[in-house]
Parts: C-alpha cells; sequence; structure tokens
C-alpha cells in the first residue's frame, strides 16, 4: 500500500491521493461508497488504477479475483433498477455469473467530483514543485 495525503474536509469515499510518477492519483474507497463492510487497509491491499478519467483515480478494493479481456459482444446493457447515482453501465455473465460493469463516470456525486478535483490540483501542484526541487 503506498503512502496517501490526505487533507481536510475531504469526502469519506476518498482514502487519499498517491503519487504515480509525479502524477496525483485519488484512491476510491468502493466500500464506503457502496455501504459494504469496511476493512482497514494493510500492505497488500489491492488497488485498480483506472485509465481514461479525467482526473486520475485508482479504487481500492477488497480483492482482485481475475482480470479478463472481455469483447463488446459479451457486455449487455444494464436492465435492473436505477443503482446508486446510475453507476452500474452494464453487465456481462462469465461461468454463469452476472458481473455488474461500474460507470467511472458516475461513480461520485458532482459534489464529490468538484471536491476531489480540487484537492488533486493541489496536491499536483505541491508533487511538481517537490519535482522541481530535485
Amino acid at each position: 500500500m503506498p503512502l496517501l495525503t490526505r487533507g481536510p474536509g475531504l469526502p469519506s469515499i476518498l482514502e487519499g491521493i498517491m503519487n504515480i510518477e509525479g502524477e496525483a492519483v485519488a484512491v476510491l474507497r468502493l466500500d464506503r461508497l457502496f455501504g459494504l463492510p469496511e476493512k482497514k487497509p494493510d500492505l497488500y491491499t489491492p488497488l485498480l488504477v483506472l485509465k481514461g478519467t479525467e482526473i486520475p483515480v485508482a479504487l481500492l478494493v477488497d480483492r482482485v479475483q481475475e482480470v479478463s479481456a472481455v469483447g463488446d459482444d459479451d457486455i449487455m446493457p444494464f436492465n435492473g433498477d436505477d443503482a446508486f447515482n446510475g453507476c452500474i453501465e452494464a453487465e456481462l455473465t462469465k461461468d454463469g455469473k452476472t458481473i455488474h460493469l461500474l460507470s467511472v463516470d458516475h461513480i461520485l456525486l458532482e459534489r464529490e467530483q468538484r471536491c476531489i478535483a480540487e484537492f488533486h490540483a493541489v496536491e499536483q501542484e505541491r508533487l511538481g514543485r517537490l519535482d522541481g526541487a530535485t
């Protein structure tokens, strides 16, 4: 588990910000976001770094069971009830199990996104000053 920076006034779903090669990456706690039982992060807690997001984001998760390539034909639209903030975007079936796919754009509420974006900007500036000092 990397060292995380956490400032005051941040939403509880943000565990902190980590530095990946000079880039500030927000670390989100899905257990808190979805009201699941909390598990204290430890040395081996997995972080999934998402690509293609406006603000670099990593998800702090309990475990990773497997990483699989999925074809577009395997993904079906989500037809269930509206999940929290519409964050379930689609679903797929693998080995007889239904897997819900989250929308990165809808995981956070707009207020949470703004708060994290502001803290990310401050941390990115701080990291830039640290890099300039070396």
